[in-house]
């Protein structure tokens, strides 16, 4: 097992191609993904770190409401030259192709941007 702390808010761990995402202070798995590419500069996971304003007012709200406006994805390598984009909540997937190689992956604050 490989264990990544470098995201403030989860904990990424690899084993065997399978990579999983636990938040901080729950007790369970957020989500997992498959991918042979496991590299610290290679995933970009983003768990609330900017709430629209939205998500905000919803706060002290409805649960469903709240559940519906978080804000979780995770950016990774499925080959050389794909990138997969997965939300964590919905389980909705994106990929991006290149044709060059890429080198590092980096969701911005709200998830909305890749930089690559």
């Amino acid at each position: 097992k490989i264990f990544f702390f470098n995201t403030p808010n989860a904990c990424i761990i690899s084993r065997a191609g399978e990579v999983s995402i636990v938040e901080y202070g729950e007790s369970f798995i957020l989500g997992s993904i498959r991918t042979e590419i496991i590299s610290a500069h290679l995933m970009s996971v983003r768990l609330n770190e900017k709430k629209t304003l939205q998500a905000r007012d919803c706060d002290v709200g409805n649960k469903e409401e709240n559940a519906r406006l978080q804000n979780k994805k995770i950016a990774f390598l499925m080959d050389k030259q794909t990138i997969s984009i997965k939300d964590l909540i919905s389980e909705a997937n994106t990929s991006v192709s290149h044709d060059a190689g890429i080198d590092f992956i980096e969701l911005n604050a709200k998830g909305s941007l890749l930089l690559f």
